[in-house]
């Protein structure tokens, strides 16, 4: 079955931006009502080395800090060659905020291969079991380079900026500072073609 089922897959303009800390005056973590449900999947190898810190800061800042609030589901799965699950759980009852950013905090790119096929299937597997209800919003942020590179005995052998997975269409890319946050999940139809191209414009205005 495919991840589509898991999913709400139509995510408001408003939570988006919100999400991605385009400095966009929405509805935070103290004023929003109802629960999320995220989902983060973290590059923790070599070739983001000089980008780790950009990446901690905002899993520190934007999503800890500013997004999360007591009740959400949170899923963060670290990946390299292998694949680490940081935390699965609930906001105020599995962890407090303040515990989940310290473990983003400390995240360090200091592991060979980069095995983005691999640590999808792992996330697809972990998703069909999660404890998070279908009614909640989520969201599917691939923190990355986007540098796949295939260890010996992956399914996804070889190196490529263009890995074929099912999981990664369709997708939306927000470049960063040498990564992207790639946002899965998005569907073909009209309002999630208007929400790209809104989250297009409103991260062009904001460079």
């Amino acid at each position: 079955m495919k991840m589509q089922t898991y999913f709400k897959l139509f995510i408001s303009i408003v939570s988006i931006t919100m999400a991605l800390g385009m400095g966009v005056q929405l509805a935070d973590a103290d004023t929003r009502t109802g629960n999320l449900s995220v989902y983060l999947l973290i590059d923790k190898s070599l070739s983001m080395k000089q980008e780790i810190g950009s990446v901690n800061y905002y899993l520190e800042q934007t999503v800890c800090n500013n997004l999360l609030q007591t009740g959400d589901f949170v899923y963060a799965l670290s990946f390299y060659g292998g694949r680490q699950k940081l935390f699965q759980g609930r906001i105020g009852q599995d962890i407090t905020i303040e515990a989940l950013a310290d473990k983003f905090r400390n995240l360090e790119a200091d592991r060979h291969y980069t095995d983005i096929g691999s640590a999808l299937d792992t996330f697809e597997q972990a998703i069909q079991s999660s404890a998070a209800p279908p009614t909640e919003q989520h969201y599917i942020l691939l923190l990355s380079d986007n540098y796949h590179e295939g260890p010996p005995g992956s399914p996804y052998p070889g190196k490529t900026y263009d890995l074929d997975h099912h999981l990664l269409q369709p997708k939306k890319e927000i470049p960063m500072n040498g990564w992207q946050i790639s946002i899965l999940g998005i569907t073909v139809e009209e309002k999630a073609r208007r929400l790209a191209t809104e989250i297009t414009n409103a991260w062009n205005q904001s460079n």
